[in-house]
């Protein structure tokens, strides 16, 4: 008789946890046959067991429960043979990916780019502040892609297109110069592996033709990307840099998108804003006008860099509002004080 093998995903756990602290953990659930460690923007573990009920029994006593100090995320996942696999319609597993176009030049490149997002099913085509007109030249060249041509979202900042997009990936070439606010450079599988253990809503951000994105669009993208190419002459035509990173973007999130099953994937933070709000709160209770300036840009460039989860996005929050709540204690009980101070003052001088 053929029993059913079982497996599961364990994330929640610090880099320091070895294969034999996991079997330690989970070996009295049934038979392992197998571990494997990945060390991604997180880090986690598969387990296979030789029969699925041990599957449910490891699930039932960790899932979200303190181990160690740590709280642990297991959940089941489907074994699914090398030769069974099909392509899976999610395109980018469970992320909804965009292509957003900064000040295009050419009306061919924008249908190229839009005959791309047919290929690759796009969630929605953004064109900020477009230099050439949009018609029938792109139309022509998008042929099955006329549709996202035609309902292309016209924009006059990124700051617009994050109304829909909850982090933006640009993409260049261009590395900043000198020590101050050096722009740091991700591969695309740096990204990719980070984007593989998340959900949510992306976009990908190109410059235009002539001179790719300025230091401005840069700094309003979340991560930037760089197209490694082997070449004395590595600038790309802009719809043939569209589809290698929506190619290696499709390829690596749908095969490798399920990693880590939907129930333990973090969700990508919405809003940054309020947090740089509740956090210009803080310093100006705390430091000059001077030095508030400085610190406050300094959280805006952190922000801008990090990608942060909801989870990771209410942790900051819930400490922010916090100081902010001591703050105002102390401010309350400070006035208490001085107002005491003067009734003796007054009383004494009557």
């Amino acid at each position: 008789m053929n029993i059913e093998k079982g497996k599961i995903y364990v994330g929640g756990f610090t880099n320091d946890f070895t294969e034999q602290d996991l079997r330690e953990l989970f070996s009295e659930f049934g038979t392992i046959e197998s571990i494997s460690i990945f060390h991604k923007r997180i880090t986690f573990a598969h387990i296979i067991f030789t029969d699925k009920q041990s599957c449910a029994k490891a699930i039932e006593k960790y899932e979200m429960k303190k181990v160690k100090g740590i709280t642990l995320r297991v959940g089941e996942m489907k074994i699914t043979p090398e030769k069974e696999k099909v392509q899976d319609e999610r395109t980018f597993g469970d992320i909804k990916m965009s292509v957003i176009l900064v000040r295009p030049m050419h009306e061919d490149n924008i249908g190229a780019v839009g005959r791309l997002c047919a290929n690759y099913g796009i969630n929605k085509l953004y064109i900020v502040n477009p230099l050439c007109e949009i018609g029938e030249e792109s139309i022509k060249v998008s042929r099955h892609g006329n549709g996202y041509i035609e309902n292309a979202v016209i924009c006059k900042s990124l700051e617009e297109v994050r109304k829909d997009c909850t982090l933006l990936v640009g993409y260049t070439a261009r590395e900043s110069s000198g020590q101050k606010n050096k722009r740091i450079l991700m591969t695309m599988q740096e990204a990719g592996d980070m984007l593989s253990t998340m959900k949510g809503c992306v976009g990908l951000v190109f410059g235009n033709e002539s001179n790719g994105l300025n230091t401005e669009e840069c700094d309003a993208c979340d991560l930037l990307n760089k197209i490694d190419i082997r070449s004395h002459y590595p600038v790309l035509n802009l719809s043939h840099a569209v589809g290698i990173a929506l190619n290696y973007m499709h390829m690596r999130l749908r095969d490798g998108g399920d990693l880590v099953p939907e129930g333990c994937k973090e969700i990508i933070a919405k809003e940054k804003g309020e947090l740089l709000e509740e956090w210009k709160e803080i310093l100006h209770s705390v430091m000059n006008e001077q030095r508030e300036v400085g610190a406050v840009e300094s959280m805006k460039k952190l922000l801008g860099r990090v990608m942060l989860t909801e989870r990771e996005a209410a942790a900051l929050d819930g400490a922010f509002k916090a100081l902010l709540h001591h703050f105002h204690e102390k401010e309350i009980h400070s006035q208490e004080i001085n107002n005491k101070k003067e009734d003796v003052i007054e009383q004494s001088q009557n």
